[in-house]
């Protein structure tokens, strides 16, 4: 199981990540355009769940097997460190966006 995980890691890696910020941009899209509280914190809590626990998961099992510092455990440690300085200033971007996006969408709408 530990072999195939490592086999597989960026593969892994890519989808959740790449999970992670479809559910953040669906979270948002749920939050202003649905209105739907429900969606948005469900989508919320998979973009935590697939957007850090693989990522951490992954990162260790890497750092124990190889007993060293590699580029996977590098990448993971400059996501973190993204993520933690710049990534709530994007997702606030994102949000700022999509939100003059709906309300545009919707001033069309009523014309």
């Amino acid at each position: 199981m530990l072999s195939i995980l490592l086999d597989y890691k960026w593969q892994i890696l890519i989808v959740s990540e790449t999970t992670a910020w479809i559910a953040t941009f669906y979270m948002l899209y749920a939050r202003y355009w649905l209105n739907s509280s429900l969606q948005f914190y469900l989508t919320g809590a998979v973009a935590i769940v697939t957007g850090y626990f693989p990522h951490i998961i992954i990162g260790i099992l890497n750092y124990i097997h190889f007993q060293k510092l590699d580029t996977f455990t590098l990448v993971i440690i400059l996501l973190f460190l993204f993520a933690f300085t710049f990534g709530k200033k994007v997702v606030l971007k994102m949000d700022k966006g999509i939100q003059n996006w709906v309300n545009h969408k919707r001033k069309i709408e009523k014309i």
